[in-house]
């Protein structure tokens, strides 16, 4: 689990009411990824959204309502994870701040993106079924989602152990994968 702490305005307190919970039999936490809602005009202004990949490729995701952990996600627990490598999972919110977008690199052998969407208080797949994203030459081995702040887009980048760089939208429905922008990207970038 990730324990919480609260801000009061004044001091720092532990949260213990809920956890963010990962499922399952889990390793180390290697990555945590929050997310802010940014529209402080939508129903879930005060929402943070996390996800987060530990050292077993176990993939959850929760949602802090601002009083507490909530909608954990149903975890994927074979995804990729090199450990004390590259984050292989983000996660976003489009501008209108009722949709969120989870996304983490595909595990085993297949060479792709998995991701899963939030609307409205609700997962639309679980993250053990989440879709595939598209096809790198390689196993992903990172990831990065890239919100607009003023339309529900939301750009993936992705850089696979073969180098190359791939990119894709999110238009607020689905994904479109862009071509591959190099095959030669450094292993340092």
């Amino acid at each position: 689990r990730a324990d919480t702490a609260k801000w009061s305005g004044a001091a720092w307190a532990p949260f213990t009411a809920s956890y963010f919970a990962f499922g399952g039999v889990n390793g180390t936490p290697q990555w945590i990824k929050l997310a802010s809602n940014p529209n402080p005009g939508s129903t879930y202004a005060d929402y943070i959204a996390a996800t987060a990949v530990d050292s077993v490729a176990d993939w959850n995701a929760s949602v802090w309502t601002g009083s507490g952990w909530a909608f954990q996600q149903t975890e994927n627990t074979s995804v990729n994870n090199v450990n004390n490598s590259a984050r292989t999972i983000d996660i976003a919110w489009e501008s209108n701040g009722n949709e969120l977008v989870a996304v983490s690199a595909r595990g085993a052998v297949t060479n792709g993106v998995l991701y899963s969407t939030w609307i409205a208080g609700s997962w639309q797949t679980t993250f053990a079924a989440a879709p595939n994203v598209g096809t790198w030459t390689g196993l992903v081995n990172g990831v990065q989602l890239e919100a607009d702040p003023n339309t529900d887009s939301i750009i993936l980048n992705a850089v696979s152990a073969s180098n190359d760089l791939r990119a894709a939208n999110w238009n607020g429905a689905s994904f479109s994968i862009g071509p591959t922008h190099t095959t030669n990207i450094s292993a340092n970038a």
